[in-house]
This record gives structure tokens, C-alpha cells and sequence, in this order.
């Protein structure tokens, strides 16, 4: 099983396979105990259908409503995982039973409910594509990054072709924002980050970093200079600075996300040159 990516929730770890789809290639990691459970035997929402391979590209986890959002790739729809804690209901009453005793005599008692204990996941489907206007999702189609914002679920496109999406985690709506200046090859962004203000898209084949104003969907690109192939990735520290982890890019690349300007960190360990792939 080879894992893809990953987010926390505050108690779990939940990692996921790019082929999520009929395979029970979903794990949820307890981070205090160190135990794994397999969560591949979930059921998928109605109409869900998957590609060959690379179904999603990311997860998203909300605080909010602690649910799970899957970033498709392949995958025909927006999936979200959500928990509910069984509780027992007025069916759950004490109920009275003929209880046998030693094969020869009975008794009547009246039993308290049985107890129902444990999460419930289910899997929910988000796939009204049209309702972001001339937009039919394909297996060509993929995002590569999404994060939660507010009531929004925003989805980075990876190939050149896809633009900027948000779905409202509410309603299920989705707005489409354009493609993205700077990208000079079939593949775009992977990764998005939010710094408390703005969202940033990760360039991957894209020659520019991308700012986005979520209150409006505008966007301002930043030329990074690394080339194409450059970054997989990124995370803010939240003392103003995004980083960018390297993948084709001979360096780490620092971000101010006041002005955008960079600074470039190639003093990588003793072992590791600028023609490794991270």
C-alpha cells in the first residue's frame, strides 16, 4: 500500500491512497495508542465512480464540523467524511425478557437498553459541477490541493486546463474562478495553503506562485524562478512566512506573505544535491 497524503484532527491521523476507490487503502492512525484501523470499508455515496488511478489528490479536514473533505482527482465527485456518535433513542427502552435459569426454571426481568456506543462514519457525495456554469468534471479534470476556509472548500486545479474552484460546504454550490496566469505546462499546483488572509496555490508546473483573495476569488501570481517541476507542496508557520517544499527545485523556498518576496535555502545535509527529487 503506498499512501499519498495525509491531515490530523486534533486525535487522529488520516492518511490516504491517490487510489481510494474499491481498495481499503484509507487509515485512520490514533495518535495517542499508535493503532490503525482500516477504513476501506466504506461505503461510497451513490453515483461515486473512480478512474484507473490517482481518484484523489488530497485531504482537507474542518474543524467546524470535524468532517474529512477528499480532494478528487480521477474521482467523479467531492467526497466528505462525517462521524456521528451513537446515542440511544425512545426505540431504546428497557424491555422486559424471559430469562432461563440453569435449564430449569425461568424468570421475568426487565432489561435496560443496550448501549450504543462508538463513532458511525458515512461517506457524502458533492458532485453539482454544472452549478458552477459550463464546468463537467471528467477523469482529466483534477484538483491538486483543497482546504476549508470559512463556509468554502477550495480546490486547486492541478492540470492547466481546470480553474480555481470553491464549494460551499453548506449547500454544495460550486463557483469557478479561471485558470491561472504562469502556467507554461500540462500540470499547474499541487498543494494550497491558507496564512490567515489570503490563500496561496503551490506551483508545481506553474512558473508563478499564486495569491488568491478569498472573499473574491481574485488572484496575483508571484514569479518564483525555480523553473517548472518546482514545488510539491507547502505550509505556513504562522509568523508570516510560507514555505515551499522542493521537488524538482534545487532549493526551499521562504515566502513573506506580507510582499510576497522569497528567499531561497540550498545549505540541504551532507548527502543531498540539487538533482534529487524530494
Amino acid at each position: 500500500m503506498r499512501l499519498y497524503c495525509g491531515v490530523y484532527d486534533g486525535q487522529y491521523l488520516w492518511m490516504n491512497s491517490r487510489h481510494f476507490s474499491t481498495t481499503p487503502s484509507f487509515i485512520r492512525l490514533d495518535t495517542t495508542t499508535g493503532a490503525m484501523l482500516n477504513m476501506g470499508y466504506l461505503v461510497k455515496p451513490p453515483g461515486f465512480s473512480a478512474g484507473a488511478a490517482n481518484n484523489f489528490r488530497g485531504l482537507a479536514f474542518d474543524p467546524a464540523t470535524k468532517s474529512l473533505w477528499f480532494i478528487p482527482g480521477e474521482a467523479n465527485m467531492v467526497l466528505r467524511l462525517t462521524m456521528t456518535t451513537f446515542t440511544s433513542t425512545a426505540s431504546d427502552s428497557a424491555t422486559t425478557n424471559l430469562h432461563v435459569h440453569d435449564g430449569n426454571s425461568f424468570s421475568v426481568q426487565k432489561d435496560p437498553p443496550m448501549p450504543l456506543v462508538g463513532p458511525d462514519y458515512q461517506l457524502h457525495g458533492f458532485d453539482n459541477w454544472g452549478s458552477a456554469g459550463g464546468f463537467s468534471k471528467t477523469t482529466s479534470e483534477m484538483f491538486g490541493g483543497g482546504l476549508i476556509v470559512g463556509d468554502d472548500l477550495w480546490l486547486g486545479p492541478l492540470p492547466s486546463t481546470v480553474e480555481l474552484m470553491k464549494v460551499n460546504k453548506l449547500t454544495g454550490v460550486m463557483t469557478k474562478y479561471g485558470v491561472p496566469a504562469g502556467v507554461t505546462n500540462s500540470w499547474g499546483f499541487i498543494g494550497l495553503v491558507y496564512d490567515g488572509t489570503s490563500l496561496w496555490m503551490i506551483p508545481y508546473g506553474s512558473t508563478e506562485l499564486v495569491q488568491i483573495n478569498p472573499a473574491t476569488g481574485g488572484m496575483t501570481g508571484y514569479a518564483h524562478s525555480a523553473g517548472i517541476y518546482a514545488f510539491w507542496g507547502g505550509i505556513y508557520d504562522g509568523r508570516g512566512f510560507l514555505w515551499m517544499t522542493p521537488v524538482g527545485a534545487n532549493h526551499v523556498k521562504r515566502v513573506d506573505v506580507t510582499n510576497a518576496a522569497m528567499t531561497s535555502f540550498t545549505n540541504f545535509p551532507v548527502g543531498c544535491t540539487a538533482a534529487d527529487y524530494w
